[in-house]
Formats: C-alpha cells, structure tokens, sequence
C-alpha cells in the first residue's frame, strides 16, 4: 500500500495563448486556467501573462511625438494611438498637452509686439507671423494684432496745419506744422492740407473800383481797398 502514495508532479498540458494556470490540476493533467486580464488603462498593456502568472499593468512605449494614446494595448505593447488633432486650433492658437493619453487642448500663441497670426503654431507655441506694415505719411495703422493686418487710416488733421509725421504709426497722433501764411501781397497759399504745405498763388482780381493791397493768408480774399481818384477836373 506504501507505493500507492508515491508520485510525481509533472506539467498540466501546455496552456493557451491569453491564459494563464490559475491553481494545479490535482491527479489530472489539464490544470485550471484563467484568462489573461486585458482592463489595463489607455495607455497601458498587460506583460507576462503566462504559465501562473496573470501578469501586470505596464506603460505601453508606441506613442511618439504629434501622436496620443486613445486605448489600451490588451497583451501588445502596441497601444492604439490617434494623430494630435493640431488642424482644429484656429489661426493664433496651438494644441497644448497633446502626449499621453491626452488630446491636449488649443491656447493662445504669445502676441507678437508689432505683428499678427497668419496660421496656428502645431504643437508648439509658434504661430506664424507677419509683420505690421507702414502706411503713407499722413496714415496709421488701425487694428493690427491678433489675426487682423489692419487697415491704413488717414490722420486727424486741424484745420490751417499739414501733417509732417514720417511713417509707422500706429495711432492717430500725427504730427502736424501750422500752414505757412507769407506769400506776397496778391497772392494766398492755396492746398495746404493732408501732408502738402501748399504753395503761393495769386488772389482772384480785385472788386471794380478796388486795388490790392495784402495778401490772402489762406484764402482768396486779398485785402483790398477802395480806388481814389485824385486827377484835376
């Protein structure tokens, strides 16, 4: 009866793929098996699973730049991955945190100091730029910034000066010069506005019976005076 108990262990047949031996099989040859456990998180996968080890959790490494993880990877180390979403961040905008399993968000590009968005920046806080150009002297630029290049607007100007300002403004703050009032007697200076200073022209020809005798400052209205006839009777 003593050789009744004596035996010897060996292996249960070969388990299957995506199993593992959860206990011995007793006198039998076919142990208990489990299934491998695949309710990793995105971005993880279970490595080991096999033989009696149900297996762990581990980062999967597949992920590379411009992409992010949107499964696990059951028993591969090759999670699913989807490509960065960067063409729905508008112009002046990038897509920020896209890595991992994170599809990251769209926030604002650094404003430029004299400039504006010509596109979104990808992954990274780069938008492209152009630079806010120059208007005309006696111009300035309204509205550069953001994603808007402007418009050219004519300065304020007071009546009686010209505008000297060079260009690159950026506000309405042209520098202006009083309209020069020293033409000759007869004449008046005739254009001076937006950025011309105007020039001397002679005044209309006086009322009959009335000569000229100043000149017309702004205007053609030369000062003039009343003839008097002085000749003998």
């Amino acid at each position: 009866t003593e050789d009744f108990f004596n035996y010897t262990c060996v292996d249960c047949d070969p388990v299957l793929d995506g199993w593992y031996y959860s206990d011995q099989g007793g006198f039998y040859h076919i142990c208990p098996t489990e299934p491998c456990f695949v309710g990793c998180g995105i971005g993880y996968y279970s490595d080991g699973c096999g033989g009696t080890s149900a297996g762990v959790c581990v980062p999967c490494k597949n992920v590379t730049n411009g992409t992010y993880f949107v499964g696990d990877g059951d028993l591969s180390h090759e999670c699913i991955t989807r490509d960065c979403a960067v063409e729905d961040c508008d112009v002046g905008y990038f897509l920020s945190g896209c890595a991992g399993a994170s599809a990251g968000e769209c926030a604002e590009c650094t404003e430029p100091t004299d400039g504006y968005f010509v596109s979104n920046g990808g992954l990274e806080d780069a938008c492209g730029i152009e630079q806010c150009t120059d208007c005309p002297v006696g111009e300035y630029l309204d509205g550069c910034g953001g994603t808007s290049a402007g418009v050219c607007k004519a300065c304020s100007r007071d009546d009686g000066f010209y505008i000297v300002e060079a260009d690159s403004l950026r506000e309405d703050v042209c520098e202006m010069e009083a309209c020069a009032t020293d033409c000759d007697i007869g004449y008046y200076r005739s254009g001076c506005e937006g950025t011309n200073q105007g020039s001397c022209v002679p005044c209309s020809d006086p009322t009959p019976g009335y000569v000229i005798v100043g000149d017309g400052g702004l205007e053609d209205a030369c000062d003039e005076v009343a003839f008097a006839a002085n000749c003998p009777v």
